[in-house]
């Protein structure tokens, strides 16, 4: 088999993983290999080769004290392993560790992995869509039937993974993944379950993307936030990181740096424990300044206004005059008024 780009397809291994059960009842997982071509694989190596597009979210493997970690062991045996059988002994083993960590909220998956490749290049795809309980067909093993019902109802709604390289002891340390089943609205690329317990992974955030979801966390806290010295607070902590060159921060670090444990429990309630919390990024300055600058206003007679610009359509009003001047209004509560007196005057005046 080949899929569209020209992988060669080794080895394609499906699962039906549901949630966990109590020990005292043993569960045998279903598993199925699929060495024909149908309208199930078809569908399977669109995605196959569209994952090095979609999955931009770069995770790395957690490694023990002998620089050692068993799901890279197992993922990296299947490609080393010639014989179905003994590729199947590690996918197996894969798919016993998704079921000891998917709980009632994960619901039932169904988990597929595809190795295939090209050019000397191994690719090994991992991928569960979200199955139905009528997939379990009372003890007898999967059917390839059962398959095509699942990527109709949820198709579009699956986490991935994929590895790609030449195959030797130190591949797949990295790799990527993309998450279709978070809501866009939400802060976290990628769910804690599929790259920390699943996957014993982490998020390798760029720069970019981590300062994009942390400007997007603090500008969502701020709007949200009515009480004035908290509003305060937070953008007094933006203005300070904004001066530390070079810096590496995580929103936890953010939060312990500069906020008050009342302002940051908010922020960790609003990111509903998401493990982005205490992931570290470098400061991208250029996003930053974009995303947290300031709008400067020249006004007449000598008066200039500084608005921060994540708040600029909140607090400022522009209206147009027939003869194509504008004028500002610029509204908000006073916080202090000092007269800003050159030096020279005051000294002047204590004399």
């Amino acid at each position: 088999m080949k899929s569209p780009n020209g992988f060669a397809i080794k080895y394609i291994f499906l699962a039906y993983v549901p949630p966990h059960r109590d020990e005292d009842q043993p569960f045998t997982i279903q598993t199925e290999i699929l060495k024909a071509e149908t309208k199930a694989t078809a569908y399977l190596f669109s995605i196959f080769d569209s994952a090095a597009d979609e999955a931009n979210v770069e995770i790395i493997f957690n490694s023990d004290d002998k620089q050692n970690n068993d799901i890279r062991n197992n993922l990296l045996s299947i490609t080393q392993k010639k014989a179905i059988n003994h590729k199947s002994t590690y996918a197996k083993k894969l798919a016993e560790h998704l079921y000891s960590v998917t709980d009632e909220r994960n619901g039932t998956g169904l988990l597929t992995i595809i190795e295939g490749r090209k050019a000397g290049t191994t690719r090994l795809v991992l991928m569960r869509f979200k199955g139905d309980e009528g997939l379990y067909n009372h003890g007898k093993k999967l059917l390839v039937d059962y398959i095509p019902e699942v990527f109709t109802k949820k198709s579009n709604h699956y986490k991935l993974a994929y590895y790609e390289d030449t195959i030797s002891a130190k591949s797949f340390w990295k790799g990527f993944a993309i998450d279709k089943q978070i809501s866009s609205s939400t802060y976290k690329p990628i769910s804690f379950f599929w790259v920390e317990e699943f996957l014993h992974s982490k998020t390798a955030l760029t720069s970019a993307q981590g300062t994009m979801e942390f400007s997007k966390i603090i500008k969502t806290i701020l709007a949200k936030t009515t009480d004035l010295e908290e509003q305060e607070e937070i953008i007094s902590g933006i203005v300070n990181l904004r001066t530390k060159k070079g810096a590496q921060i995580s929103v936890a670090q953010f939060c312990k740096n500069y906020l008050s444990e009342k302002v940051s429990d908010r922020i960790r309630e609003e990111m509903k424990n998401d493990d982005f919390f205490n992931s570290a990024f470098p400061v991208d300055t250029e996003i930053y300044a974009k995303e947290f600058g300031k709008t400067v206003l020249s006004l007449q007679d000598g008066i200039t206004a500084y608005v921060p610009s994540f708040t600029y359509n909140k607090h400022v009003t522009e209206t147009t005059n027939y003869d194509g001047s504008k004028n500002i209004k610029i509204e908000a509560k006073l916080r202090s008024k000092k007269m800003n007196v050159e030096k020279k005057e005051k000294q002047k005046a204590v004399k």
